[in-house]
């Protein structure tokens, strides 16, 4: 069961990177990386 927390706080994260977050490119690429390694 997911919990509504992380749903919540996920939401807000996409949010705040639409409004314009000026490191926008190497944030993105370390969530990327990270959720690459924890599903290696």
């Amino acid at each position: 069961m997911k919990s509504t927390a992380a749903d919540e706080q996920a939401s807000k994260f996409v949010w705040s990177l639409a409004r314009g977050e000026p490191n926008l490119e190497q944030i993105v690429l370390t969530v990327l990386a990270d959720k690459t390694r924890e599903l290696l």
